[in-house]
């Protein structure tokens, strides 16, 4: 073999080892190129050749993206304004709470066109109330409002003509029952006494306002004094005025 052949022939080999190796298949899954050859590193002893060293893996990590933040993050406002009415349920909760069971109950006497029970005047409008009904789940509508004005807030901050309606009538409805003592404990209706008074503030509105509060004493003075029958009004208890006056009133009416 002459010269120049056998030099051709060296830079076929040169060409040959200098391509990476490709494991080619029938094209449906593309190229894989297999993983590089061990790194290696120089032997000081000549007569061995090179030492091959094994490469460490290099361990992977995994983490969690946190998570976005939620929807309403930003953009509902907690804090919620500072007078809010309770609903129909909450309303009669805070009535049976404050004067007993049996306290919420319409009776023939207070339906107009009925006859009076115990000199106090019939003041619900008939053919809108039934003897038996509570007065506080049949004016439901009143208290809570449109459902769809519920979604806007309408009824939980403000007061409507037809709020204090059916507040008025439910007061008027437990001062008529204390009056006639046709509640389960009587004794809740009694405020003639500083001690009493306070009491049924405690019951009735001590969720709202507190005991140590510079307002509680007048309060509890001004409710004594409203509970004791004064004539002229004679036939009028002034139990009965005072638990309507408390029950109708807008500290009664908030939601604590």
């Amino acid at each position: 073999m002459t010269v120049q052949r056998r030099h051709a022939f060296l830079l076929m080999a040169v060409a040959v080892v200098g391509v990476p190796l490709v494991a080619c298949d029938d094209g449906s899954s593309g190229p894989t190129t297999e993983a590089p050859p061990a790194a290696t590193t120089p032997n000081p002893d000549p007569t061995t050749g090179p030492t091959t060293t094994p490469t460490t893996p290099t361990p992977t990590t995994t983490t969690t993206a946190p998570l976005p933040p939620r929807l309403v993050d930003g953009v509902v406002n907690p804090v919620r304004p500072a007078f809010q009415t309770k609903s129909s349920v909450q309303v009669r909760k805070s009535v049976i709470g404050c004067f007993g069971g049996n306290s919420t109950k319409i009776e023939a006497g207070m339906i107009v066109g009925g006859t009076p029970v115990g000199g106090v005047t019939p003041f619900l409008a008939a053919g809108t109330f039934s003897p038996g009904q509570d007065i506080v789940t049949a004016q439901a509508g009143l208290f809570d409002g449109d459902p769809d004005a519920l979604k806007v807030g309408v009824r939980g901050d403000q007061l409507t003509l037809e709020y204090l309606t059916a507040l008025r009538n439910t007061a008027n409805v437990v001062g008529w029952r204390c009056v006639n003592n046709m509640v389960d404990d009587p004794s809740l209706c009694q405020c003639d006494t500083d001690a009493k008074a306070e009491a049924m503030l405690a019951r009735c509105i001590g969720d709202v306002v507190s005991p140590s509060n510079v307002k509680w004493a007048p309060l509890a003075t001004d409710l004594k004094n409203m509970c004791t029958p004064t004539p002229p009004n004679v036939n009028t208890s002034g139990r009965g005025v005072a638990v309507a006056s408390l029950v109708s009133s807008l500290t009664f009416a908030k939601l604590p």
